[in-house]
């Protein structure tokens, strides 16, 4: 009978040690399950930024590859005093087609050469700009402009400030927004100096090169926003005055030094008209349309 009770004893033990090393060990694997499982939210981030990363590496390759062909062109074009070439082109993996222009030429002075660049593919431009040296491209301006940030419109090579000079403008128009947002980035030639100066950016700018002025328009809905009034000084710019509709009287303006919102009469000069300098600016017709 001892003997009986004995090994019903041990059977128990067994059994009550069996289920504990299966409680372990499935407490053991929901733990090693919660360690490496990660939100969905979480992988989905990670995998798309993977996939963007790739792709914008994918995109540097094919256009890196289009632009050393360029290059050859150019090189075989170089001791031309004007060249002009544009043509399209697929990316050697046959991914979509990209617009190309090449122009060589005297394009800021007599006494150098550049070659200005634009790779145009279905999202995005590229811009760049170098100047000729003993036969060789020196970089002076590289950019990249996306569709969907701040699309490429056009560039211009035009004197803005009255110095005699040429300056490179490039105009750009924001994807979104909601009013009136023509951009523009003005780098101005210098004497003695293949390069530019620094970036200056302007919204709905109009030039006046004779008087060194730049009149324009903000960023704003039509009725609140306001004209501006700039000064080139060398290479720095001067606030001359802003001026914005009166809202406490609507046959008036306000004129102030400092760029404001909805400014009061006690914050600036009182206008009954808009001085006749700013009527023919471009974008006007956005300001006084309220």
């Amino acid at each position: 009978m001892k003997k009986i009770i004995h090994i019903l004893f041990i059977a128990v033990l067994v059994t009550l040690f069996s289920c504990q090393v299966k409680h372990e060990n499935k407490e053991q694997i929901t733990e090693k399950d919660t360690i490496i499982t990660e939100p969905e939210e979480l992988i989905d981030e990670v995998e798309t930024k993977k996939q963007y990363e790739n792709r914008q590496l994918k995109d540097s390759l094919r256009l890196d590859k289009i632009l050393q062909d360029i290059f050859v062109i150019a090189k075989q074009n170089i001791e031309l005093a004007h060249y002009y070439k544009e043509y399209k082109t697929l990316t050697y993996d046959s991914c979509y087609w990209v617009e190309v222009d090449i122009l060589i030429g005297r394009l800021f002075s007599n006494k150098n050469k550049y070659l200005l660049i634009h790779r145009h593919n279905p999202e995005t431009t590229y811009l760049d700009l170098y100047v000729i040296q003993n036969n060789k491209f020196k970089e002076i301006i590289s950019n990249t402009y996306h569709f969907y940030e701040e699309a490429y419109i056009k560039d211009t090579i035009k004197d803005v400030n009255g110095d005699g000079l040429k300056d490179f403008l490039i105009n750009l128009y924001s994807s979104s927004g909601c009013c009136r947002r023509d951009n523009y980035l003005v780098y101005l030639g210098r004497v003695k100096n293949v390069a530019f100066s620094e970036e200056y950016e302007f919204m709905n700018p109009t030039f006046f090169p004779k008087e060194k002025i730049i009149r324009g328009v903000g960023y704003g809905h039509p009725g609140e926003v306001g004209l501006y009034k700039y000064k080139w000084n060398g290479l720095k710019i001067d606030t001359i005055e802003y001026i914005y509709p009166n809202f406490k009287d609507t046959n008036s303006f306000i004129k102030t030094k400092k760029k404001s919102y909805r400014p009061t009469e006690e914050e600036g000069l009182k206008l009954k008209s808009v001085p006749k300098e700013y009527h023919n600016i471009v974008s006007y017709e956005w300001f006084i349309a309220y």
